[in-house]
Formats: structure tokens, C-alpha cells, sequence
């Protein structure tokens, strides 16, 4: 073992074991134990030093993607120390390789080309044997930040140290202090097992990327991936043609290697100022917003995790405002809501209007994104039920939001002082449903409110009951207890509303007779009640069945019942009777005849149509008969006589007696009517003969 080495094994004892005295931490400020955590001027309390924590910041190719090339992964940094406004960072692992100078010849930090390289700096900043280059265009910084992130990196006054190693023959220099963004540790940093580095050898391993595995920018076969492996110091070696580095195995080789040595790795460190940063928050899940609008507010999760993220400001969005109204100020309560009007937010991928609500200590309890994308606007954001009565603080800002370990960006804060009101006490208010819409409510005074939407709308109470409309079984009743200006409204007392069923199978039965009054409502029962369509009022049913109605349309509902509302109208028909004529024999009096209907209207009831109707043919010696009878329904008057016609016939003499008798037939005798036919036809044939007669003995002349 070298004597270097031999020193170094005994200060490494002394060293454990002054590290494990306790200090007293470095920042101001309380830690809240919270995933979000305010950086209050320019002391981040829950960031701890000694590489207890760490902060991920900026990207660069780590590794690998599986087809030959690198992802760009967040960068994690373990933090050194965090003490007057600064965190000071070293990166967590190996992130690129290259030489500490580019010509094997005298150098300092001054003047190496690591040094142009991690700043951008331009070739007039290392030339070595008259050979500068130019690193403005392709540089760590400019590779592993943002602009907006590079303004969160201290310029340093880099102090360079001789190395004064007495167990080599010469000392190198370490030349003239630099200012710079990004440097590499000394050996007097890496040698503070104090404040830096506890654990010593243990806590100066530096593993190896992917990236860094394959050669980084130099391509020169390093470790695994995994693997710790060297990396360099910007202290000068034995002499200035060399450079101090650490070990693999976390020993410090302070006589160096070559300075352009191509087998060592970089690992940067740069001040972080804390006055840049808005807030810091847990790595991953930290920042957790519910879903973007007025119920955005999440509750800020406890956090015992040492990795965190950073939001910091930027200045380009100084144009950002948000306010009340006009005002900074509002009152609201727990469950209620406020407007937020916001103008001049950045807009695009990842913009979002987010607020913060803090207690009066200035502690995160809630982060939500109240709107995304949008230039400005009015946002309403919910005030979480459970926050009891207080002075709060809402922190309104527009910030570009990157995802887990990834830097965000953010404006200054525009603060809202919120006073959460204490809660009147919720009423105790009844309903009495008296139809299928409405009832009454009870027990309620002028210093509430009711509403029948769900909440939409509302409407005052005017006295000790109100009768309401608009109810409804799915938005129910609530009401509340106004407040009085100091005091916030009464949560809601919710009224549980029901709406009995429509009744089914209600039948009718028709009306019988011309009065059109004894039609009937079947099927029913005591819990129901009826109207007719044409009526205002509801009457109770009593029975199963309602007797005695009118004709037309009827109604039929079950009735209300406290909190159940009257069901929907089953609409039922009662027929009106109309009169038919039964089949069958007409009735008749003495004047009119009719038909019968089954109910026993009397129909088509008018005047008899008489005719005569000869019962008996009068004769010469004997009165004939006749009667008048109706011709539609038969009916007969009594019959009435034919007096006789006072000629005899031959048939009126005494039998055997014929001679002389020029009486006529009787009407309705047959035998005289043959007789009498029997005579025409003898009489005219006598007077065919005589004229035949008479012609013959005219021309026999």
C-alpha cells in the first residue's frame, strides 16, 4: 500500500466516527413531512444535505434504448449541502466520459478543456498548445438544461486549490479561482467527510450508466453498467500534467492520472439557487391534481421519500394575474366555491392554471389543476368540505407541468387570502307530500332555504310551513340555513323524496241508462283517490269500487303519503249508454206504438198508420164487419159494422125460388160471384149473336 493510502485507512476511522456525531441542520424552516413543500425565502427545510436527499434536474442520455442509442432520462443529483439559499449538488452517478484535457501538457482548471466543455466556454478558455477549442455549440450545460433551468445554476467563485500531497516529490498547482455554472469537486470537497461526504469512501461510489458504460462521448471502454467506477477531480495530480480522481472503490488517487487520460468519467456539480425555486415536491406522484376544473384540489399526501422534484420560476410568464371579483380576498365555506379570474397564462402542452391552498403557516394542504390550456378565463374551484373554519391562502399560478422527476415551470404566485367561515347548523326540516309534485314543508323559518333541483337554484323561505311544487324523487329537498355574513351556510339537510307507484289493472264499468249516472271505477282500494279529467279536486276512495259516475274520463292515483309523493294518474274511460231496440214484437197502446232498448227506453215511439181491414162483407139482408189496424205493428181497433145493403140476391130467397130475383151477390159470397160471372158471359154472347145478326140481314138486303 502506498503511504498515501496507508494515511488515508486511518483518517477513514476518525472520520466514521466524527460522522456519526449528530449536526444541526443547515436549512431554516420547518420540514412539514408533506409531499409539496414551499421554498420560503430562499430555504427549502425539507431538503437535507449530506446526501440524505436527492433532486432530479435537467436530462441527458443515461440509458439505453435497446436499438443502440440512449434515452434522455431525468438527471438525479445528491445534494451536498443546503445552506445560505443554495443546494449544493453532485450528480448521482458517472454521466458522460471525457478528458480532462484534450493535449497531455501542463494544465490547470483554468484553462482545461473539461472546463469549456461543462460551461459552453469558447476556445480562447483552453488553448493548449495553441490549439483552443470551441465548446459554445456542443457542451454539458446546454445538453442537460434549459435555459429556464440554467437560470437556477449559481455562477460559483471556484476555489483551486494546490495540491499540497507531501508524500510526492512536487506539488501541482491549481492555478487562478474561476467562476463557473458547472465544475468538477476538489480534493478538499471530497475530503469533507463532515459535510459531504459521511461514510467516506461509501458515499464518494459513483456508478456507471448506460451511456457511460459504452464510452460516453469518448466511446472508450469503461465499466458496466452499474459498475462503480473512476471519475475525475479538478485538482492538479503530483503535478499539472496530471489530474486528481476517485477511485472505483471510493479512494481518493490524488497523484493523478494523465490529464488526457480517456478512462476516466465526469460527474459535474453546480450550485442550485433556491430563490428560483417556486416549490418542491416529491419525484414521482408529488404534484397530484384531481381532475382539471373545480373539484381540481387533491390533498397533499405525508411524504417520508428524500427524492424530489423542482418547480421554479420563470420569468417569462410575469404577466400572469388571478383574483377574486377584483379582490384578494374572499370568504367562502368548507364545501362552497369561489370564482377565480385568471388572464395571461401560458398556453400549449402541459399548461395548466394551478392553485395551492395553504394553512396560515404557510404549509401545502391541497394542489389541484384548475385549468389547462387556456389563456384566461373564470375558473370555479371548490373549497374542500372538510377544512375547518379559518385563514387560508390560495397561491394561483400558471405553470407548465412535465411530469414525474422532471423540472416544471412556473410564475410568481398570486396569492387569494380565504377566509373559511364556520357553518350554520343544518335544519331539521319535514315534508308532507300532498300530491304527485308538491306538499308542505314544516318546521322550517324565514332564515333558511329549500331547493327542488339538486341544488341549481333556490328559493327563500317566507314563513313557518311552505307550500312547494317541483318536487321530484330523484333530486329530492334539501335546505339550509342561510348564513349571516359571518357565518357560511348550513350544509344541506337532504329530504329523501318517493313517488308511489302507478296503480295497474284499474277497470270500469260503463253506464246503463239514459241518466248517463251509474258508471263504476273497478279494482281499486282505500290508498287511492280519483277525479274526473275535467276536475280540480281529488276524492278519496273508500272501497274497491267508486258507483254512481257520469260517463267520460276519470283519473286514479294513489294518494300521497309523508315523504312519497302521489304516483302517476292511471287514466281510465267510463262509456255512455246508448238505447238499442231489442229484436222482437213491437209494443203499442191504444195510440202509439214503440221498441223496447234493454234498459227499457221506449224507441221510435209515434202515432199508429191506420187502414180499414173488411172482416166481413155486407149483403143485402145481412151487416158485414170491418176493423182499422196499423199497418207497422199490427195493432187492431175493435171492429165496427157494415150495414147491409138492402138489395136481395138470389141466393137471399128461399131455396128452390129463383125466378125474378135481381139481388145482387153478396160481397165475399164465391157462389154469386160465379153466378154472377156466369150471367156476364151468357149476356154477351146473346149480344155478339145479335149483332152478328143484324149485319147479315144489313147486306142481305
Amino acid at each position: 500500500m502506498k503511504p498515501k493510502r496507508r494515511i488515508l485507512s486511518l483518517l477513514l476511522v476518525l472520520c466514521l466516527v466524527v460522522g456519526l456525531i449528530p449536526t444541526l441542520a443547515l436549512a431554516a424552516g420547518t420540514d412539514t413531512g408533506k409531499a409539496i413543500q414551499l421554498v420560503d425565502s430562499a430555504a427549502a427545510a425539507n431538503i437535507g444535505g449530506k446526501q440524505a436527499d436527492n433532486i432530479y434536474f435537467g436530462t441527458y442520455k443515461q440509458s439505453s434504448n435497446g436499438s443502440g442509442s440512449y434515452n434522455t432520462d431525468p438527471i438525479k443529483w445528491r445534494v451536498l449541502s443546503n445552506a445560505n439559499g443554495q443546494l449544493f449538488l453532485l450528480s448521482d452517478q458517472n454521466l458522460d466520459v471525457f478528458q480532462y484535457h484534450t493535449d497531455n501538457e501542463n494544465v490547470t482548471w483554468e484553462t482545461s478543456t473539461m472546463r469549456s466543455w461543462l460551461n459552453g466556454y469558447g476556445a480562447a478558455s483552453n488553448k493548449g498548445d495553441d490549439r483552443g477549442i470551441d465548446y459554445t455549440e456542443d457542451n454539458f450545460l446546454d445538453t442537460a438544461f434549459s435555459a429556464k433551468e440554467q437560470n437556477a445554476i449559481v455562477e460559483t467563485t471556484v476555489v483551486n486549490y494546490d495540491n499540497k500531497d507531501e508524500d510526492y516529490g512536487t506539488n501541482g498547482e491549481g492555478g487562478n479561482d474561476t467562476v463557473d455554472r458547472i465544475f468538477l469537486l476538489s480534493i478538499n470537497d471530497t475530503d469533507n467527510i463532515k459535510e459531504y461526504f459521511p461514510g467516506y469512501s461509501t458515499s464518494r461510489f459513483s456508478t456507471n450508466t448506460d451511456y457511460v458504460a459504452a464510452g460516453g462521448k469518448l466511446g472508450y471502454g469503461m465499466n458496466e453498467t452499474g459498475e462503480t467506477d473512476r471519475w475525475w477531480l479538478r485538482s492538479p495530480g503530483v503535478d499539472n500534467s496530471m489530474a486528481a480522481f476517485i477511485e472505483d472503490d471510493g479512494g481518493g488517487v490524488y497523484e493523478g492520472n494523465p490529464v488526457n487520460d480517456k478512462s476516466a468519467a465526469v460527474r459535474p456539480a453546480f450550485n442550485l439557487d433556491l430563490s428560483s425555486v417556486l416549490f418542491t415536491s416529491a419525484a414521482a406522484d408529488g404534484k397530484s391534481s384531481g381532475t382539471v376544473g373545480a373539484d381540481a384540489l387533491n390533498a397533499v399526501e405525508n411524504y417520508s421519500g428524500n427524492e424530489w422534484k423542482l418547480t421554479i420560476l420563470d420569468t417569462g410568464r410575469n404577466g400572469f394575474s388571478a383574483n377574486v371579483n377584483g379582490q384578494t380576498s374572499v370568504s367562502a365555506s368548507a364545501g362552497g366555491s369561489v370564482q377565480i379570474a385568471y388572464s395571461g397564462a401560458q398556453t400549449g402542452t402541459n399548461e395548466y392554471v394551478s392553485v395551492l391552498l395553504c394553512d396560515s403557516n404557510g404549509n401545502v394542504l391541497y394542489y389541484g389543476n384548475i385549468a389547462q390550456n387556456s389563456a384566461s378565463g373564470t375558473a370555479s374551484l371548490n373549497i374542500p368540505a372538510g377544512l375547518a373554519a379559518g385563514s387560508y391562502t390560495l397561491k394561483v399560478f400558471s405553470e407548465q407541468c412535465n411530469g414525474d422527476y422532471m423540472t416544471d415551470y412556473a410564475s410568481d404566485f398570486q396569492e387569494i387570502s380565504l377566509t373559511v367561515l364556520s357553518k350554520e347548523t343544518a335544519p331539521n326540516a319535514t315534508f308532507t307530500a300532498t300530491g304527485d309534485n308538491g306538499g308542505t314543508l314544516s318546521n322550517v323559518d324565514i332564515s333558511m332555504k329549500y331547493s327542488t333541483d339538486g341544488g341549481a337554484s333556490w328559493t327563500d323561505i317566507t314563513g313557518t310551513t311552505m307550500d312547494i311544487t317541483g318536487v321530484t324523487a330523484d333530486k329530492d329537498i334539501q335546505v339550509v340555513k342561510k348564513g349571516d355574513g359571518t357565518t357560511a351556510d348550513s350544509d344541506a339537510q337532504i329530504i329523501d323524496v318517493t313517488q308511489a307507484a302507478q296503480p295497474a289493472g284499474i277497470g270500469t264499468t260503463d253506464c246503463t241508462t239514459p241518466a248517463q249516472n251509474d258508471g263504476t271505477i273497478t279494482n281499486v282500494e282505500n290508498t287511492m283517490e280519483y277525479r274526473m279529467s275535467t276536475a280540480s279536486e281529488w276524492t278519496e276512495i273508500t272501497g274497491t269500487e267508486v258507483t254512481g259516475l257520469v260517463n267520460g274520463t276519470y283519473y286514479v292515483r294513489v294518494k300521497a303519503n309523508g315523504t312519497v309523493l302521489a304516483s302517476a294518474a292511471a287514466t281510465v274511460t267510463i262509456g255512455e249508454h246508448t238505447c238499442v231496440a231489442q229484436q222482437g214484437d213491437w209494443q203499442y197502446d191504444e195510440n202509439n206504438h214503440w221498441k223496447l232498448c234493454v234498459c227499457g227506453e221506449k224507441l221510435n215511439n209515434v202515432a199508429h198508420s191506420f187502414e180499414w181491414v173488411i172482416d166481413k162483407e155486407a149483403t143485402a139482408t145481412q151487416a158485414g164487419s170491418k176493423h182499422e189496424e196499423c199497418t207497422v205493428c199490427g195493432y187492431e181497433k175493435a171492429a165496427v159494422e157494415i150495414p147491409a145493403t138492402g138489395t136481395p140476391t138470389d141466393t137471399d130467397k128461399p131455396s128452390g125460388d129463383q125466378t125474378g130475383d135481381t139481388t145482387s151477390p153478396e160481397t165475399g159470397d164465391d157462389s154469386n160471384i160465379a153466378l154472377w160471372i156466369t150471367v156476364l158471359l151468357a149476356a154477351g154472347a146473346a149480344l155478339t149473336g145479335t149483332a152478328v145478326y143484324s149485319r147479315k140481314r144489313k147486306y142481305s138486303k
